[in-house]
């Protein structure tokens, strides 16, 4: 099992509250100690971010959301499992946020939402930069109740980045304003690692909802910085869904709002990680506590991984030895984080300070079992790809009468609309008549797993075989320059390639030749180990490659050139999802 011992930490705070508009001071990284390190983005990858009521871009392009969870065109949402739309803008049904995702490489990308309530320092916002945040404390901005308020957010350099937008205190996203950019879409597929958490008033960021009348010493934090969040980002986890709602718990002590009337809306987001945590609230109704987590656990037993606390503040010890015994005994694992946080008497809101909430994290992140969830995490994800509609791998010998490519021996279509002139040619895939870059490509349901590319024909030098392929502009690729060179793998986004690893000298393509490719996956949601084998010899090994956004974006196999003539030709090509 994965533990680690707690460290000290230091948190400097800023906040920023200008007259007509709300600015940082600089794209700091806040004084963190190693435990946030690994999960805080490069400094240069935090934006500077200014908050005003009308753009701040010249001439940028507005890009509007739709209520199309699985397919809107631009943008994925997270901190919820669905959106609805009204003549206000995109939201998610209470406790759920909307943090809508894009991959694009604009300096100036601006989110503009609608404040949910007006006062000073009421709303909090970070971006989530290729899996990292830009900050551990939401940045604060003052608001009005009711007005539309844009956050841009400025790069001092222009790179493909996964962008998310975790913003509190608003309630409609409304558009997006997006200035010079070459690329602009959205990451394709599901999550891969949700962790949804379920709770009461500690979860939905505390003190928050008492804002106006009583804060803590450090003021009050927001949903986006309950503890279950900072533990997601401890994880790798590249989703959150917060489900807390204030005054509830394990029994009905709201008899509206039971921490298992939340279980339907959790399961219908596909957790890979299912928490409750909590709660103080049970207090009052201790005699039924045991029967209600023994109800609620069997109700969530298809979530592939549950963690489950007590109250996680000083005080509760008795509900923590009832909540374990259940917990334990339904096989489920126990975060014990009793008195990790002060009493309620302890601060003047009643709830856990900034500090504490963080502690609670990284407490709750010592305790789980990483290489297990792990596993779990994989399994889940190569079982719901397995038992969805889409046929997961491809297998194509391409023995089948020349003419139309059509259809891969498992039903894959093979896409020759972006770049006609592909056909089967004396039972090889070819392209004879191609006069400029051409790519055929088919969807493998999943970017992990084994290509294995079997060479036929004469070949252009700048043959490639590309995997994680979203199209032409954006995917990974291997190929060796037609012999003068190394074997070579590079990442293509926005039309730059830079090569990710260097190899052995390539002696080029030759008839018959058997390339593979294993993909598997690394430390993290943006890393990958790949290994590159020509007739069964490495010829190329790249650890732990940091690929960002790519991963998240492709989950197509393509082959092709980026230059006109001679198209190489593939006798058979196969593709194993990563077991």
């Amino acid at each position: 099992m994965r533990r680690l011992g707690l460290l000290g930490l230091t948190a400097a705070v800023s906040s920023f509250a200008l007259a007509g508009c709300n600015q940082e001071s600089a794209p700091d990284r806040v004084a963190i100690d190693p435990w946030w390190d690994t999960i805080i983005a490069p400094t240069s990858d935090i934006p500077v971010l200014t908050v005003a009521d009308s753009s701040q871009i010249t001439n940028g392009r507005l890009l509007a959301p739709t209520p199309d969870y699985d397919n809107d065109p631009h943008f994925r949402y997270d901190g919820c499992h669905a959106v609805l739309s009204d003549s206000d803008g995109i939201f998610a049904a209470p406790p759920e946020l909307v943090a809508p995702e894009i991959i694009t490489d604009a300096e100036d990308i601006e989110m503009v939402f609608r404040s949910g309530r007006g006062g000073t320092e009421v709303l909090g916002a970070r971006v989530v930069v290729d899996g990292k945040l830009s900050h551990v404390r939401l940045r604060r901005f003052d608001a009005e109740d009711g007005k539309d308020y844009y956050f841009r957010h400025h790069f001092t350099t222009a790179r493909v980045r996964h962008l998310k937008f975790e913003v509190d205190g608003v309630n409609r996203f409304k558009h997006a304003v997006v200035g010079p950019f070459s690329v602009l879409q959205r990451p394709v597929g599901a999550h891969r690692f949700r962790h949804t958490a379920i709770g009461d008033s500690l979860q939905k960021g505390g003190a928050n909802h008492h804002i106006g009348s009583e804060r803590s010493g450090d003021f009050f934090y927001m949903y986006w910085e309950a503890h279950s969040r900072f533990q997601a980002a401890l994880m790798g986890c590249d989703s959150y869904i917060n489900l807390g709602v204030g005054g509830t718990g394990w029994t009905d002590v709201d008899a509206d709002n039971p921490f298992s009337a939340r279980i339907s809306t959790a399961l219908a987001g596909s957790p890979h990680v299912l928490g409750f945590y909590g709660s103080r609230n049970d207090e009052s109704n201790q005699d039924h506590l045991a029967s209600a987590v023994v109800a609620t656990l069997r109700q969530a037993e298809t979530a592939p991984v549950i963690l489950a606390s007590g109250p996680q503040q000083a005080g509760y010890s008795n509900l923590h030895h009832t909540i374990e015994q259940k917990v334990s005994a339904a096989g489920r694992t126990w975060i014990d984080l009793d008195g990790v946080a002060g009493a309620p008497s302890s601060n003047p809101t009643g709830h856990p300070t900034f500090e504490e909430q963080l502690a609670l994290a990284r407490s709750a992140y010592s305790q789980t079992d990483m290489d297990q969830i792990a596993a779990s995490v994989a399994a889940t994800n190569t079982s719901r790809l397995a038992g969805s509609a889409v046929q997961v791998g491809v297998i194509d010998s391409f023995n089948r009468s020349d003419g139309a490519v059509g259809a891969s021996e498992n039903g894959r279509e093979w896409n020759t609309t972006t770049f006609p002139g592909w056909v089967i040619q004396d039972q090889q895939l070819a392209n004879p008549t191609a006069e400029s870059q051409v790519f055929c490509d088919v969807d493998t349901g999943i970017g992990y797993g084994s290509y294995e590319f079997t060479l036929g024909g004469d070949y252009h030098a700048d043959f490639r075989l590309c995997f994680f392929y979203v199209n032409s502009g954006f995917h990974m690729f291997v190929n060796s320059n037609g012999g003068s060179d190394n074997w070579r793998l590079y990442s293509r986004a926005g039309n730059n390639s830079v090569a990710v690893a260097t190899g052995s000298t390539g002696g080029g393509w030759t008839a018959g030749d058997i390339i593979g490719i294993v993909a598997t996956r690394g430390s993290t949601f943006t890393k990958a180990n790949i290994v590159v084998r020509k007739n069964g010899e490495d010829i190329l090994n790249a650890g732990d490659a940091d690929l960002g956004p790519l991963i998240s974006g492709g989950t197509r196999l393509a082959v092709g050139v980026n230059a006109e003539s001679r198209i190489g030709r593939l006798d058979a090509v196969t593709m194993t999802p990563e077991a």
